[in-house]
């Protein structure tokens, strides 16, 4: 075990999105147990030391970064709002914060979960219990949303030899087992989708 915050065992909380920046740093999110107590944070892996970066959150989310290394996206997910933030890459720090992309203001159902960025900097992210995914560019503006056949997707990553292979991973939680076996049987599957744009290539740990 690398490291253990908000004493995981004992509350409840757990890991959940997690990526890493362009200097090599793992960024990882926890989800609060009752997501009530704001018990969760988005922390930076330095070796063995977990920094906690950004806390008092529900469920941590969304987490991406611009082609350019220049901003951050975060989200945490019952606000159902994406924030932007400057990113200091050589401190790993995040600066200044603003709403980006709100979803209520879009008319887009469900909250965001997992999104990853492709090479134009389109900002591509999970509806989670809206059925669907949506991509916006970015300035944050809403470009397309693509409807699945079950509520609640994931996670997206891009994948192939090209990269623009959009792999999308979709959960069976909340659902009834009638819900499960007959109005979405295709819950918990994985599901792909050609991409307009090549996704960015992922960095690896090296910090």
């Amino acid at each position: 075990m690398v490291a253990n915050p908000e004493w995981l065992d004992e509350s409840g909380n757990r890991f959940n999105d997690g990526r890493c920046d362009p200097a090599g740093r793992f960024w990882v999110g926890t989800i609060d147990a009752t997501e009530a107590t704001l018990s969760a944070s988005l922390y930076r892996l330095d070796g063995e030391c977990l920094t906690s970066v950004k806390g008092a959150l529900a469920i941590s989310n969304g987490l991406a970064f611009s082609p350019d290394g220049r901003f951050v996206y975060h989200s945490d997910s019952p606000t159902r709002q994406v924030w932007r933030y400057a990113f200091d890459a050589e401190r790993g720090t995040l600066e200044a914060g603003e709403p980006w992309i709100d979803l209520a203001r879009h008319g887009l159902p469900g909250v965001p979960d997992g999104a990853a960025v492709d090479s134009q900097g389109d900002y591509w992210c999970a509806l989670y219990g809206g059925g669907r995914i949506a991509r916006f560019n970015r300035h944050g503006a809403f470009l397309e949303s693509h409807a699945l056949p079950c509520p609640h997707p994931t996670m997206v990553a891009f994948g192939g030899t090209d990269r623009k292979t959009l792999y999308i991973t979709t959960a069976t939680q909340h659902l009834s087992d009638d819900e499960k076996h007959h109005q979405w049987p295709s819950a918990g599957s994985l599901f792909a989708m050609p991409a307009p744009n090549p996704g960015l290539v992922e960095p690896r740990v090296t910090r």
